[in-house]
């Protein structure tokens, strides 16, 4: 029996306003909610909360993911990418730029940004994987808050951005926050857990929290907080750290917890007076997302020309520009990762010279054994897509990660990543099977007859898989999703299986497989009208049936296309 759903409060109802470029601190001890009410407050919440938020006393809409940007606790990044690259890509996906700004005027605009963020040294540098070398944590660090700020949003909200960073990487990273807050207005919103001393005054706002449920016990300026302590009876001991003194006072089962005491105190002091300044400056509006997009495009026009109107639509850019930028940095990926590229094609020439040797002038021999020779081209043709699963489900990571910010659009990802992946994969296919073909003795004018049907079996494969890697939350279980489908299309071959002797209640799978429409279709091209192995098999060699095999195929992988795409948006997103 499965467990009931059952309710739970984790943030109880506070209410509070953020001030144009100032740093508000939201703390507390675990469980307290300052995560959650980050995702509320950021609009990446996927679960089920109440209570208004307003942007400038106006409702959310389309356009607030780009006026708003979010800085998740994980560093996602392409690790193949330097760290200009990286920032620039959010930088073309995020401002509409005229037409004719070269390439030079956006690297000055982006070393600008890296320069404010202490990254200019080391902006040629890779990201960096677990085998390759890249830049420290710190730096990582700071480049996912320069890939935030690149879109001159009003408010930024970082979820823990010194989290694992030494206490000097985590005052540097909040300094750069300190300098962009200063000189571009913009607001952060930063959930910070217990800072140094340095790092305490660099705030203007604390919003302190207490768990069990999560409840406001400070909403107010940084500075007069020990003031507020002191209020209450509970001075801070002289060289001791406000932020821990808070944090021992307000964390349930803590040795000095005085829980009550300042729960009870915000609710009856502070609680009344923030309700009705919020009322207050929610009766004056302020700039709608659409003024404040409108208002940055009528700045840039005046020293960059004309600029195409904003559109009421979540995105940025055009779709062509999000074909573009996202074209280019696949491409670049791809052909940086050599290790990858080499064993793609090594293993293809490897795979051709092996089993080139085991079908060794096959021509000579019987059908039978020329068909078996075309049923292990169709076999690994089907099992090559296989070996691009798990390299989807990294890139499937960094995708949600992206998309949730609204850099661009799901189909366009699939279309960009399909098409390079598909030559990468149809060309190391090819190479297989050409030298294949070469040891087989086949006379090379039959290739061009056999091989558009391995081609479309390797399509409908590859999609398949592509489906499997949308659906599964591990390379591991996509291995495992995938090898019933690619069992069950390979027995049913219509070779070792075929019409003739598969049983009258499974002939249905026939009709399906890849594979026995390939080889159908190859063995009536390749042999004579009266070889006995095409009656011996059932093969059908007629047009009808030619055409039925190509509407088939491309049936399968036009629906695996669209069910790829379905599961892709639907599937394994970011839960907040």
């Amino acid at each position: 029996m499965k467990p009931a759903l059952v309710s739970k409060t984790i943030l109880e109802p506070v209410s509070g306003y953020v001030e144009p470029g100032t740093l508000t601190a939201l703390m507390g001890p675990s469980g307290c909610g300052k995560s959650t009410l980050l995702d509320m407050l950021a609009d990446k919440k996927t679960a089920k909360y109440s209570g208004t938020i307003k942007l400038n006393g106006h409702d959310r809409g389309k356009l607030y993911n780009r006026v708003t940007a979010y800085i998740p606790q994980a560093d996602v990044m392409p690790g193949f990418l330097t760290v200009r690259e990286t920032v620039t890509f959010n930088f073309l996906l995020k401002n509409e730029l005229p037409k004719y700004v070269s390439k030079e005027h956006v690297d000055d605009l982006v070393s600008g940004i890296l320069e404010g963020f202490g990254l200019l040294s080391v902006k040629d540098t890779y990201i960096g994987t677990a085998s390759v070398r890249g830049v420290s944590g710190g730096q990582k660090r700071r480049v996912t808050l320069a890939r935030g700020i690149v879109a001159l949003p009003q408010v930024i909200f970082a979820d823990e951005p010194t989290s694992g960073l030494s206490s000097t990487d985590s005052e540097q990273c909040i300094r750069c926050l300190v300098a962009q807050a200063r000189t571009s207005g913009v607001s952060f919103v930063v959930v910070i857990h217990q800072p140094r001393v340095e790092v305490v005054r660099l705030f203007d706002s604390l919003l302190l929290l207490t768990s069990g449920p999560g409840r406001c016990v400070y909403n107010g300026k940084m500075k007069e907080a020990v003031d507020y302590w002191a209020d209450a009876g509970f001075p801070i001991p002289q060289f001791a750290n406000p932020a821990d003194f808070y944090m021992d006072m307000i964390t349930p089962g803590a040795p000095l917890e005085q829980v009550d005491i300042f729960v009870a105190k915000y609710a009856e002091e502070v609680a009344p007076v923030i309700a009705e300044e919020v009322e207050q400056r929610m009766a004056t509006q302020g700039r709608t997302a659409m003024d404040v997009l409108n208002l940055v495009r009528d700045t840039r026009m005046k020293f960059a020309g004309s600029l195409p109107p904003i559109k009421e639509t979540q995105y940025a850019v055009s779709n062509r520009m999000q074909l573009r930028v996202l074209f280019y940095r696949k491409l670049h990926l791809t052909l940086r990762d050599r290790r990858q590229l080499v064993t793609q094609y090594v293993a293809s020439v490897f795979q051709g010279i092996f089993l080139g040797l085991a079908f060794w002038q096959i021509v000579d021999q019987s059908s039978t054994s020329i068909l078996s020779f075309f049923f292990i081209l169709l076999q690994v043709g089907a099992m090559a897509g296989m070996s691009t699963m798990p390299a989807l489900i990294d890139e499937r990571i960094i995708m949600k990660f992206e998309t949730s910010d609204s850099l661009y659009a799901e189909w366009i990802w699939i279309s960009v990543v399909s098409l390079i992946d598909s030559l990468l994969g149809i060309s190391s296919n090819l190479l297989f099977q050409v030298i294949l073909w070469a040891f087989s003795g086949i006379e090379w004018s039959l290739f061009g007859d056999a091989y558009p049907w391995s081609f479309l079996e390797y399509l409908v494969f590859t999609a398949l898989f592509y489906v499997i890697s949308a659906v599964a939350n591990s390379s591991a279980s996509a291995q495992q999703t995938a090898m019933p489908f690619l069992l069950l299309f390979l027995i049913f071959n219509n070779f070792f299986v075929t019409r003739e002797t598969a049983a009258s209640f499974t002939e249905w799978i026939l009709w399906l497989s890849p594979v026995a429409y390939a080889i159908e279709q190859i063995a009536c091209s390749i042999f004579d009208e009266d070889d006995p192995i095409l009656d011996m098999n059932g093969y059908r060699c007629s047009s009808t049936q030619t055409i039925i095999a190509v509407v088939v195929m491309l049936a399968m992988f036009v629906g695996f296309r669209v069910l790829h795409l379905i599961c892709l948006v639907r599937l394994n997103n970011i839960q907040r």
